[in-house]
């Protein structure tokens, strides 16, 4: 027969124990979490988009395709460069 282990509390042990109150430490020095509410990363984006007068929108398909082949592209050609200056 199975005995259960001396260290661990039983279940009616644990039912009389008060609750802690866990609190994130964000609510602790006075910060809010809204779920649905703006991050504190965008909203320094914001600030720092409204300081130097950026407001760009959403990226074209077309931009977007662009700026993925030429930095993927260069990543790759610094590579090959590399390797096969490094190997000779």
């Amino acid at each position: 027969m199975a005995r259960p282990k001396q260290n661990e509390p039983r279940i009616d042990d644990q039912a009389d124990a008060p609750e802690r109150a866990i609190r994130p430490r964000a609510l602790e020095r006075g910060d809010t979490i809204e779920p649905m509410g703006e991050s504190p990363a965008l909203r320094l984006q914001n600030r720092l988009a409204d300081a130097y007068g950026v407001r760009e929108g959403k990226w074209s398909p077309r931009r977007t395709l662009m700026f993925i082949i030429l930095v993927c592209g260069g990543f790759w050609l610094l590579l090959f460069a590399g390797l096969r200056a490094f190997l000779r």
